[in-house]
């Protein structure tokens, strides 16, 4: 089933005030506040109509620690990791998502990941400019491995 997404512009207010804490305390209200974002926005996803629960259930401490173990384990393995410690992140990430009161599942194994290379690839060959449009490519393959 398509998931879809039922939200409208004024539901990202919140955003502005978000934006607007974060440049105010310098960034450091962004650590505090990442799973209240995921939690705000996943609020609005659904499995095409339907209209249970959806929400994110990763707590904020665990967010933070995930997000710095991958970049130390990146920078540990000099880049060699890379796809395994990001189909480890995306692992537990996407299992605490809950849309339609069912949980997420993620598939993926680090070879599915070995991509990231060729963004990387693109990347430099492009002087930062592919990225932009790697960014899709990088969600389609990532959203090929959610199963309910």
């Amino acid at each position: 089933k398509q998931l879809s997404y039922t939200s409208k512009g004024r539901d990202f207010l919140f955003f502005f005030w978000y934006v607007l804490l974060i440049i105010v305390t310098l960034g450091i209200a962004s650590l505090f506040m990442m799973a209240y974002f995921e939690r705000r926005v996943k609020k609005f996803l659904h499995v095409g109509k339907g209209t249970g629960n959806s929400t994110f259930t990763g707590s904020n401490f665990m967010l933070i620690v995930y997000n710095i173990l991958v970049a130390l384990g990146i920078v540990f393995t000099l880049g060699i990791g890379t796809p395994w410690l990001f189909s480890w992140y995306y692992n537990w990430y996407y299992s605490h998502h809950v849309v339609d009161d069912k949980v997420l599942k993620y598939t993926a194994k680090g070879r599915d990941f070995l991509f990231v290379y060729l963004i990387f690839l693109v990347s430099i060959l492009t002087f930062g400019i592919g990225i932009i449009f790697m960014m899709a490519y990088t969600q389609r393959k990532i959203l090929a491995h959610l199963h309910f």
